[in-house]
Parts: structure tokens; sequence; C-alpha cells
């Protein structure tokens, strides 16, 4: 079983919106939330301020802990968050959008029935994960990952989080053919139960 923790990023006044989720096994889950603390405990010494958790959008901006680093240690912060993600081998599941673009596009069909910027991220977060897990296509039939399933997990969204719980419940149909969905297999069946919606600053991968 796997937990894949997700941000988003972008969603003000920014061109581009991104979603992102670290994946982790439930093998080594826990030392890997204890090696997170760790990493932030590394980028505190680095900036000498305590790094609680971190928001891209203050990263990027100097902001909050990281007003006035100099552009070595914003190197530094960068570097060992790379670092500490390629050492874990974890996996990462990404989207990004052009936000004029989806606003241009916001009246078809499929989209306004989607909803908002962070119901579309999210639905394709979900659908990649699912498609990514699932296991392999032999035919009309599926050979099944057995350890491939995952629970998602957001930092709190309370407006977001019903319309998407009910989303996953019962998605579009048209959304099928993104993983291929077999004719005798369940929807999003590599989603377990429904999404779980946190506060960051208690989940630290988040």
């Amino acid at each position: 079983m796997k937990f894949c923790y997700i941000d988003e990023s972008g969603t003000g006044s920014e061109p581009i919106a991104v979603m992102v989720g670290v994946i982790a096994d439930s093998y080594t889950m826990r030392v890997t939330k204890s090696h997170w603390s760790e990493l932030l405990l590394k980028l505190s010494t680095i900036i000498k301020r305590e790094i609680k958790e971190i928001h891209t959008k203050d990263f990027y901006a100097g902001n909050g802990p990281w007003r006035d680093i100099t552009g070595e240690q914003r190197s530094d912060i960068i570097n060992a968050i790379f670092n500490w993600l390629q050492e874990r081998r974890l996996d990462v599941v990404y989207t990004a959008v052009q936000k004029d673009i989806f606003s241009d596009k916001k009246s078809e069909n499929k989209i306004n029935e989607i909803g908002s910027l962070w119901q579309f991220m999210a639905l394709h977060i979900a659908l990649s994960v699912q498609k990514k897990y699932q296991g392999t296509s032999m035919g009309n039939k599926r050979k099944v990952n057995p350890k491939g399933a995952c629970v998602l997990i957001f930092d709190n969204e309370y407006r977001e989080s019903k319309q998407y719980i009910d989303m996953l419940l019962s998605p579009p149909d048209w959304t099928d053919s993104y993983y291929d969905k077999k004719r005798k297999q369940e929807k999003m069946d590599k989603i377990i139960d429904v999404p779980h919606f946190v506060d960051s600053e208690q989940v630290g991968l988040i």
C-alpha cells in the first residue's frame, strides 16, 4: 500500500498552477516522515530560523522564514530537497496548468463538469496514480498489481473536499479511457476509500 501526500501552488495570481504528490510506501512511510523532519531541521540550520513546513509561494517570494536568505542559501536549500528525494527514490506525481488556457476552456463540457482549477489538478493526480499502479494491460484483462493501492492525502481544502470526494466515488465515464479501464474493472480501483484532507503542520510531507 502507498500513501500520496499532495499539495498545490500557484492558485493565486501566478500564470501557472501546479499540484505535486510525494508517494511513500507503507513499509517505509514512518521512516520517510522521520527523515523529512530531519531535513526540515537541516534547512532550519541553513537559514538559522525554525522551519516547520515549506510553502513554495513563500520560499520563492522570500516571505516568512525565507526573508533575506542569500542566493547561496537558496541554492543549498533546493539541492538539499532534491537530494533528499533522490536518495529515497520516492515516486513523484505532478500536474501543471497554464491558467489562462484553463480559463478559456472552462465552458467546455468536460472541464465545466470538473469545476474549479483545484478539482481539475486533483483529478489529474488521481488518474495518474491510478494509471501508474493498476498493473499492466493484457488484452481485455489486466495483470493486477497487488501492491499498487494508494491513499490520497491532501492539505486542508474545506471548500473543495466534498465535491472532490463525490467525484472520486463516482468519476465521469469519460475518465475511464485515461487509464484504459477494462470492462469488469472497478473505476479508480487503486485509490483506497476516499481522499483525506489534513493539516500540513501535522503531516510534514504535505
